[in-house]
């Protein structure tokens, strides 16, 4: 690649626009070319680079990313909703994710298998904390129901248990959700115990 040129510059937007895979490298290569030509930088393909990391998380693209930006750049409303969304998946706030997709819908629509990814993602930091999860509290944090969350169910091979409050989606057991026995060791010292000792030991020489 041609260092710090508008040729190089021009070439990777046409691979983002073009759904081409690109490496991370790549990726910091365009944003600190932006840095360089600011006058050049798109905020749409800036927005597409973001939707791209999103889709790797939780590997640090994003926050690669977030790091090159100018902050004319974020400022821009439609990159700030998008970095916005990000958070609410970083800190576990699926519901709120949902809530906000709406308004920047046209720009995640455009990446191919977003929606998707960020199951999959959502999925992987239940599965952190969870071996078990209400049914319609995945539907919530994954924003499927009926037949789509069925389907996706059935897909992961995930089972599936009967109970008075509802039904339980049972999540893989790995070595994060697993529950671990603490043991304790108390050390007890001389003279809290002596006063017992000598008590029992009354009455033998």
């Amino acid at each position: 690649m041609e260092p710090y040129s508008l040729k190089s510059l021009e070439r990777l937007e046409r691979s983002l626009l073009n759904n081409e895979a690109l490496s991370l490298l790549d990726i910091c290569s365009l944003l600190e070319l932006y840095q360089i030509y600011p006058e050049s930088a798109k905020p749409d393909i800036v927005c597409k680079v973001l939707l791209l990391s999103i889709m790797h998380l939780p590997k640090p693209d994003l926050k690669a990313c977030i790091h090159l930006l100018t902050e004319r750049i974020q400022n821009d409303d439609n990159v700030s909703r998008i970095i916005q969304l990000a958070n609410y998946l970083e800190t576990t706030r699926f519901s709120d994710f949902w809530a906000h997709a709406s308004s920047c819908n046209h720009l995640l629509t455009s990446v191919p298998g977003f929606f998707a990814a960020v199951r999959e993602n959502i999925l992987i930091l239940l599965g952190i904390t969870f071996q078990r999860i209400q049914k319609d509290v995945l539907a919530n944090y994954l924003n499927l129901d009926g037949p789509l969350l069925d389907a996706l169910v059935k897909e992961k091979g995930f089972a599936s248990v009967l109970v008075p409050s509802g039904q339980l989606i049972v999540l893989p057991k790995n070595e994060n959700n697993q529950m671990v026995v603490k043991r304790t060791q108390e050390v007890i010292r001389m003279e809290q115990v002596a006063p017992v000792l000598r008590s029992v030991t009354v009455g033998f020489y």
